[in-house]
């Protein structure tokens, strides 16, 4: 690896993978690399298709159905990349990234009672429409840099800076073939927040044999968030809207780890574990879904999301 290659790795992140994979001896350099299924949670429920009840062009008789375009607790992989400097018998320097990133796609047909998003007029491609196909998508990236000093054999303590980004869309396609001009209704929506701010943390390792341990892993992030949301619905000729703003606040991240490793020999180790990774006060897409004609000019940013799983990684110590 180029020398610059590793210094900006250095840089960008830490996760402490290596206190899981070491066990609380940071004592010698280390390159980690894990796996993670993660389900994503906003706690969200997405509801935005109406039956139209058996009544074509009609929104007098709608009725919702319930939950309908959920994109909550689903799973997908991710990952964490890691490396590790000791500076002295009490002082190291660790750095890291994490990815994960959703994506699900739902359709929708009801050629008989027809299924509507506007409800509203000048929509007609999204009125009354024959098939509904919805696409979510949800990108985390947290890259993180780290000071640690080994308190004893197995607690360490670790501050640094966290720069995280979720990066999110949401996107309707709506086709409409029973009104005297079939069309297309699209509707996208995009949200961006870029976040950085200081974090610390704590590791507990405990190694009763040579062959295996046990860890749990704590850090708490506050973070400057500058956030972003853009929308542009399409039911041409005969309705357009585009709308975009943008808001600065405080979000909080937690992220919790605890699993067990397993030691080959000397210089190779692997874990497997649990971590929940939480983020307060972020703009998601789901949330700034707007069926008003004007739409909005704010974005949302009062939301949770949350990603849970498993992890399988491996490490070689140096």
């Amino acid at each position: 690896m180029k020398t610059t290659s590793l210094t900006s790795i250095v840089f960008i992140s830490l996760t402490l993978v290596a206190n899981q994979l070491l066990a609380g001896d940071l004592s010698q350099d280390y390159v980690a690399l894990e796996a993670n299924l993660l389900n994503r949670d906003s706690g969200n429920n997405i509801v935005y298709l109406y039956d139209n009840n058996g009544t074509p062009n009609n929104s007098s008789d709608d009725i919702p159905i319930a939950n309908t375009g959920s994109f909550s607790d689903q799973a997908d992989v991710g990952y964490r990349l890691s490396v590790g400097k000791t500076l002295s018998q009490k002082w190291s320097l660790q750095a890291g990234i994490l990815g994960s990133d959703f994506n699900q796609t739902d359709s929708f047909t009801d050629t008989s009672s027809q299924l509507e998003i506007f409800r509203l007029p000048l929509t007609n491609n999204f009125d009354s429409a024959d098939y509904v196909s919805a696409n979510y998508s949800s990108e985390l990236q947290s890259l993180e840099l780290n000071l640690v000093y080994k308190l004893n054999d197995m607690f360490d303590l670790f501050a640094g800076i966290n720069k995280v980004t979720l990066d999110e869309s949401f996107n309707i396609v709506s086709d409409d073939s029973n009104i005297a001009s079939p069309g297309t209704g699209i509707y996208n929506i995009n949200t961006t927040n870029d976040m950085l701010g200081p974090q610390v943390g704590f590791a507990f390792n405990y190694k009763p044999a040579d062959s295996y341990g046990f860890y749990i892993i704590g850090k708490l992030a506050w973070l400057d968030n500058d956030a972003d949301q853009n929308q542009v619905v399409d039911d041409s000729p005969a309705f357009t809207r585009s709308n975009s703003a943008s808001d600065s606040h405080s979000s909080t991240m937690y992220d919790i780890r605890l699993g067990v490793n397993y030691y080959f020999n000397k210089q190779l180790a692997m874990n497997l574990g649990y971590q929940l990774i939480d983020i307060s006060d972020v703009a998601l897409a789901e949330s700034q879904f707007d069926t008003t004609l004007a739409g909005s000019n704010t974005v949302k940013t009062n939301d949770s999301i949350s990603w849970d799983g498993f992890n399988l990684g491996i490490s070689y110590i140096f």
